[in-house]
């Protein structure tokens, strides 16, 4: 699978007919919900978006790029 080209910033935004469609490229850490926290990032980002500029969200895509797996330790 090749990454998509905006996966190194984080966060692509693209304005279509007076409307915000946001992708959103995470890391999440390990033993997180990712239903939860895409559901999570999908709802604040769009509340965020609508009372700071006023605008219709389309949509909000969360990609999730990765678990981070802390390193086992050793004893």
């Amino acid at each position: 699978m090749l990454p998509r080209p905006s996966a190194g910033r984080g966060v692509d935004v693209r304005f279509d007919d007076g409307t915000i469609t946001v992708d959103l490229y995470v890391v999440a850490e390990a033993q997180t919900s990712l239903m939860g926290l895409g559901e999570l990032l999908q709802s604040e980002v769009s509340r965020a978006i609508r009372n700071l500029v006023g605008m219709e969200v389309r949509a909000v895509n969360v990609f999730i790029q990765d678990v981070d797996v802390p390193l086992a330790r050793v004893s």
